[in-house]
């Protein structure tokens, strides 16, 4: 289940860095920002890095203004990558109405084969409504987390669709394997305590040994999404600032590590780090 993506720089590497990924930001209503700015400003965003953190300052400075700009341009055709980004920037401007574009696309058929690009679209946009985190986004993404779900949805469109991602090829059974993983992975990403309670109940219903610890891993990254972003309100709270690096090293040592080792997080005050 761990692989790297594209879009957000180290997420495939284990829990830590995908927490570590996790820059929060204060949304704005966005007010003095008209259509066509917000246009000029998504298509230079597009056309540059687009991991978490900068979806999330650019969601930040536009806010609300920024939906219908987004819904309009991730319902048309897009290549290169851009639906997937365009998922990212949905997702994390957070307003409920970005769900039903990402899952109108999810929804629609999808082709014999899920090549490159358009497989990267879809589990993209799975993020994406993970990053949502809305509780019609959770329920939606634990539903496709199902094999039930998958096995309708290839019968009601008369394909079952086979990955070919990166060189490599999925035959059916592997494939739809994978679309449950990656359903899995977008809750993680969520980093909610609610959509930790779906991937415990996932688990509770699971009897595959090798889903159960797909799940598991992924209950550690929600778990410490979770912990991360309530270490972080605690240090805005008390107006502590770091940098970049010193806010790493702090995350790491009191918050990851700790996790990822059974432990309670030691919320220490990072001084003299």
């Amino acid at each position: 289940m761990r692989r790297a993506f594209p879009l957000v720089a180290g997420l495939g590497a284990g829990a830590a860095a995908l927490a570590l990924a996790v820059v929060a930001l204060p949304v704005r209503v966005g007010a003095g920002a008209d259509e066509a700015e917000v246009r000029a400003a998504l298509e230079n965003r597009l056309a540059g890095q687009c991991g978490e953190r900068q979806c999330e300052e650019f969601c930040a400075q536009y806010g609300d203004a920024a939906l219908p700009v987004l819904v309009e341009a991730f319902r048309k055709p897009a290549g290169h990558g851009t639906k997937a980004r365009l998922a990212f920037l949905l997702g994390k401007q957070g307003d409920p109405a970005g769900l039903k574009p990402m899952k109108d696309f999810l929804e629609a058929p999808f082709p014999a084969v899920l090549e490159g690009e358009g497989y990267a679209d879809v589990w993209c946009t799975m993020m994406g409504i993970g990053f949502l985190g809305t509780a019609d986004a959770l329920d939606y993404l634990a539903k496709l987390a199902t094999e039930s779900y998958w096995l309708e949805r290839f019968e009601r469109d008369g394909v079952h669709p086979r990955i070919l991602y990166k060189g490599t090829s999925r035959d059916e059974a592997e494939s739809l394997w994978r679309l449950r993983c990656d359903a899995i992975l977008a809750l993680g990403a969520s980093g909610r305590p609610e959509a930790r309670a779906r991937l415990e109940q996932l688990k509770a219903d699971c009897s595959h040994p090798r889903m159960v610890r797909e799940i598991d891993g992924m209950i550690q990254e929600c778990l410490i999404r979770e912990r991360v972003a309530e270490e972080k309100a605690r240090l805005a709270r008390e107006g502590r600032e770091l940098s970049p690096e010193e806010l790493q090293f702090h995350l790491l040592k009191t918050i990851i590590m700790p996790t990822i080792r059974g432990a309670a997080p030691d919320s220490a005050a990072p001084s003299g780090e």
